[in-house]
């Protein structure tokens, strides 16, 4: 999976932001449903090669 987090300065994410950017492996997810809400969940990734991502 490639997951690419976005940082935004107290506000939505904007050009010029930090953002970080992997490849991993889904360990375990964990969703927390509720009728009518976003759905939340957990999940624990493992880093799909031997170095960290940028």
């Amino acid at each position: 999976m490639s997951l690419e987090v976005q940082v935004g300065n107290n506000a939505t994410p904007t050009t010029g932001d930090p953002k970080y950017t992997g490849e991993f492996y889904i360990e375990s997810y964990v969703p927390m449903i509720e009728t009518g809400k976003a759905v939340m969940f957990t999940a624990t990734l493992k880093p799909a090669t031997g170095s960290a991502p940028v």
